[in-house]
């Protein structure tokens, strides 16, 4: 199972992918939108897409929005973000079946979630 993270915190980068390599998974990380969508392009095993909302140049709900239209029904997502202030997108058809995390993540809850959505 591989996983791309996406996050411009490069300390959440690291965390989320030491707990889910310990756990056997393989991680790709992207630091930027632009980053994770050309890794997407080159990388057909990736099923999960765990990324942040708010980040320099495009957000995560772009990614989404990209994923979603180059390969429907491929990837699983999971939203993290400090912001609880995007209720309406979240609320979109779109995005309300998305599990939606507020930061600080507990790792151990992202674990429990990954391994749910992974079965």
């Amino acid at each position: 199972m591989q996983v791309l993270i996406v996050d411009d915190e490069k300390y959440i980068l690291e965390e989320l992918s030491e707990a889910l390599e310990d756990e056997g998974y393989i991680v790709l990380q992207a630091n930027t939108v632009d980053t994770a969508l050309t890794i997407l392009r080159n990388n057909y095993k990736i099923n999960l897409i765990i990324t942040d909302l708010k980040m320099p140049g495009k957000s995560g709900f772009e990614l989404i929005k990209s994923a979603m239209a180059h390969s429907p029904g491929k990837y699983k997502y999971i939203i993290m973000s400090g912001h609880d202030s995007f209720s309406e997108e979240l609320n979109s058809n779109e995005f309300k079946k998305i599990k939606f995390l507020l930061k600080p993540v507990d790792i151990e809850e992202i674990l429990d979630i990954v391994e749910t959505l992974t079965k």
